[in-house]
């Protein structure tokens, strides 16, 4: 008998949070990923916290498109936004030589990327960027070194 309870328990459970919408984007948020071409797979598992580099992998140009969107679609003030702060080079290395071999070996090139301190852009930052209409960063210093790699 307490097992069945404890079954309807679990399944009422289960139920209350794939209808609790805490969870999910807010509308803007998902109408701004949408217009910057991601998937709708992958909008479903993003959340607030989701960062753009860290967790969606979006850098170089593809990154410079997602801001230039909060510009031309949401007019979004950018002025105190450094791109190097918070997304790699597509390209990295300090010479021809180097950018050459890292390209020839893909994932040395994933791997120091990954190497940068970079702060991360959250799909918060930009839900607020996009109501304040500027740039709202949340104050984290760190910050990667391109030079060094």
């Amino acid at each position: 008998m307490h097992l069945e309870e404890d079954r309807k328990a679990i399944s009422g459970k289960a139920m209350s949070r794939r209808n609790d919408k805490s969870g999910e984007l807010p509308e803007i948020v998902r109408k701004y990923l949408k217009s910057c071409g991601l998937r709708n797979n992958r909008i479903n598992r993003c959340t607030l916290e989701t960062r753009l580099y860290h967790d969606l992998d979006i850098y170089g140009d593809e990154a410079e498109g997602y801001m230039d969107a909060l510009v031309n679609l949401y007019h979004v003030d950018l002025t105190d936004f450094v791109f190097e702060k918070y997304f790699p080079p597509e390209f990295i290395g300090r010479n021809v030589l180097e950018r050459t071999l890292i390209h020839a070996v893909p994932f040395v090139g994933h791997y120091l990327r990954r190497k940068l301190s970079l702060c991360p852009v959250t799909l918060a930052m930009i839900e607020r960027s996009i109501k304040e209409k500027s740039w709202v960063d949340t104050g984290n210093n760190l910050g990667g070194d391109i030079e060094d790699i």
